[in-house]
């Protein structure tokens, strides 16, 4: 829901299209895509005072529900599941979603888990990440891990003897 302070007219409840936009009276079209609701709020601000309709508009945005975001982690882990983001996270570390499905089996292949992405552009991308590496390291919070983003898809496959 979106109101602005003293102005009953500019109260509205949406949802977030595909792409992030709503449209909001005056203004039209706004992308709130990848903004917290505090950076969102400012941002309708700005607009309306860029825009010339209100010299101080005071928005208050109140989100009724997130819409699911999560990463799949399937193949040699312990609890195969969808694990979901919680609200307001933009990534996951590796570690954190292969922990979260219960951790590898006893024949995963650890030095070759896959992730697989749909970019902005519809795209697929495939990456290879060496965890047992990471595990090695112990630098979980390191920024040298591999982050997951909302939708991806974790493979770990079975070592070959």
């Amino acid at each position: 829901m979106v109101e602005m302070f003293g102005q009953p007219d500019i109260r509205t409840v949406q949802r977030l299209t595909s792409n992030g936009e709503i449209r909001l009276p005056l203004i039209g079209r706004v992308s709130l895509r990848g903004l917290t609701v505090r950076e969102a709020e400012l941002e309708i601000e700005r607009l309306y005072r860029e825009g010339g309709y209100y010299v101080e508009p005071q928005i208050m945005l109140s989100v009724q529900q997130y819409s699911e975001r999560y990463v799949a982690v399937f193949g040699q882990v312990r609890n195969p599941q969808r694990i979901p983001f919680p609200p307001e996270t933009e990534e996951m570390g590796i570690l954190q979603a292969i922990t979260m499905a219960g951790g590898f089996t006893r024949i995963a292949k650890m030095d070759a888990v896959q992730v697989s992405r749909t970019n902005e552009k519809g795209e697929q991308e495939r990456f290879e990440v060496d965890v047992s590496r990471l595990l090695k390291a112990k630098r979980s919070s390191d920024e040298s891990e591999f982050k997951l983003l909302p939708g991806d898809l974790v493979f770990v496959p079975e070592r070959t003897f």
